[in-house]
């Protein structure tokens, strides 16, 4: 997904990120089918011949030829109109929604509108992945480091090791386009994909604190999550008996696509790529620690390695 809350970039690949982009970039309508609505039969929608764009407010309007359609007389005749999916003509919307087709419901009392996105945004997967602002997980866990380990003994003890938050694309996947920018809808490597990587192949996904060598200096403190290979290393997904089985839903750093999902590890100590980042989740905390801070313990379960 799109691990950012701000609405602001709801439309654009440059909200997916630990810390992600802005919404920068042109006019532009997605190369594919974006989605599609659930168009009630009992409901008045508008759609339109034309649009008008204001950069200030960024919002669209419906001009031109603009008409009314009740849902239970939907037909192909919506079809290349323009629509915000509202019940009033005067409705204004960030994304404009262009109909591509429809589908007419035997059963049910709706039918579906599907459509492609047009929206003003990035226009390179570079620009769309620039490391700007800090997502909401991200402001939390700052928030949680001041709270218990900012200025403390403990402090000493953490290494500025990188954290990977993957936004390399999935080459192979039909019903994504894979560009990674605009609204254009794009599938990253854990998509649905088993195949595990430690080497988090983009230094601009390399989440450090100083370190631009080998990351990408972009954090306040060293901070962050787990992602979904390390979650595989640590027995995930082969058993519940693993030892970062809680039994709850926690986020993890690794994006799954844009459209709405981001991956988590689910009550059953699964990974699960198909998360809505609309969702409420629990936040576990990641930190690494020097290579000379393990003073005490053996490593077993019984005697834990200890800094103290």
């Amino acid at each position: 997904i799109q691990e950012s809350s701000n609405s602001n970039i709801r439309y654009d690949n440059a909200g997916v990120g630990y810390v992600y982009g802005n919404r920068e970039g042109e006019l532009q309508e997605a190369s594919m089918m974006s989605g599609q609505k659930t168009h009630n039969k009992t409901e008045t929608w508008y759609y339109s011949t034309e649009y008008t764009y204001d950069e200030t407010s960024d919002r669209f309007t419906l001009s031109g030829d603009i008409k009314g359609v009740l849902g239970s007389e939907l037909s192909d005749d919506v079809v290349g109109l323009y629509t915000c999916f509202a019940m009033s003509s005067l409705g204004m919307c960030q994304a404009l929604s262009h109909v591509t087709n429809v589908s007419l419901m035997t059963q049910g009392n709706y039918h579906l509108v599907h459509f492609k996105y047009i929206t003003y945004g990035t226009t390179t997967k570079k620009k769309a992945q620039t490391n700007t602002n800090d997502s909401t997980i991200k402001a939390y866990l700052d928030k949680w480091y001041e709270s218990h380990f900012l200025g403390s003994e403990y402090e000493k003890y953490l290494a500025d090791a990188y954290y990977c938050n993957d936004r390399s694309v999935l080459e192979t996947s039909p019903a994504f386009n894979q560009l990674g920018y605009g609204a254009e809808r794009t599938s990253y490597r854990l998509y649905n994909n088993r195949k595990i990587n430690l080497k988090c192949s983009n230094q601009n996904d390399r989440f450090t604190v100083n370190d631009e060598v080998v990351g990408n200096g972009a954090l306040k403190y060293p901070i962050g999550l787990i992602n979904t290979d390390e979650h595989y290393v640590a027995g995930g997904n082969e058993n519940n008996k693993y030892y970062l089985f809680t039994g709850i839903d926690y986020w993890s750093m690794s994006p799954s696509s844009f459209g709405g999902l981001s991956s988590d590890v689910n009550t059953l100590g699964k990974s699960n790529y198909a998360a809505s980042v609309d969702n409420s989740r629990g936040v576990r905390p990641v930190i690494n620690l020097r290579a000379n801070s393990l003073k005490l313990g053996s490593g077993t379960i019984n005697d834990p390695w200890r800094v103290l």
